[in-house]
């Protein structure tokens, strides 16, 4: 996720449950960060 400067974990570093399919975000933040971060998030994968 560089294009859009996110860190992103694999979805096996939190289980068993089809980590193939998932990443996983922190939402430990304030909404005016995350609201960025989804925007930034968008423009990279439409």
């Amino acid at each position: 996720m560089k294009r859009a400067h996110l860190a992103v974990t694999p979805g096996r570093d939190f289980g068993q449950a089809s980590p193939e399919k998932f990443v996983r975000f922190s939402t430990a933040s304030s909404m005016d960060h995350l609201r960025s971060a989804v925007a930034r998030l968008e423009s990279v994968i439409g």
